[in-house]
């Protein structure tokens, strides 16, 4: 029993050292839509694909953030949803964000007609090991189009054929 205790003593410092190993992950910001509204505060629900640049499955208990835009705070966030990352793969993520209405609205002023605009976003995500829980860091920057996507529309091509014409 001894021998045995020993032995998993030895193994500790190995397996915390593959827990310290987990690179942050790539967090990208998808969508963006209001959620509820007050005079005060709004409700923003974000979502995120988070991707694993790890050769293993990485499960996610949770992440906070805060996202910037155009260099300012514009809202923070927190999620306990449980979802495990794929090994060198993504997952979508929903998280209820909060802004204070004067930031957004200092936004859209400042937006003018530009129809792109600049954002942050960084915070931790808790990943879970066989020892606890891991606070990993982010930060992640990138633009957002205001937009919508518009598809090109391909009108297929009938093929000539031809014409018969009979003689009289």
């Amino acid at each position: 029993m001894l021998k045995w205790l020993w032995l998993s003593l030895l193994w500790l410092p190995v397996a915390c050292a593959t827990v310290d190993d987990v690179k942050s992950p790539i967090v990208n910001l998808v969508d963006m839509t209001m959620g509820r509204t007050g005079l005060l505060s709004q409700e923003l629900i974000l979502t995120l694909r988070i991707g694993n640049p790890n050769d293993f499955s990485i499960p996610l208990e949770g992440l906070a953030l805060e996202i910037d835009v155009n260099g300012r705070k514009l809202a923070d966030g927190l999620s306990d949803r449980m979802v495990t990352l794929p090994r060198l793969g993504f997952a979508d993520v929903e998280i209820l964000a909060t802004a204070s209405t004067l930031g957004l609205l200092r936004e859209v002023i400042a937006l003018g007609g530009t129809a792109k605009l600049d954002y942050g976003i960084s915070g931790t995500v808790y990943v879970g090991t066989p020892f606890g829980r891991r606070a990993v860091p982010y930060d992640q920057t990138g633009t957002f189009s205001l937009l919508p996507k518009v598809r090109e529309r391909t009108i297929p091509q009938r093929e000539s054929t031809p014409r018969k014409f009979k003689s009289i």
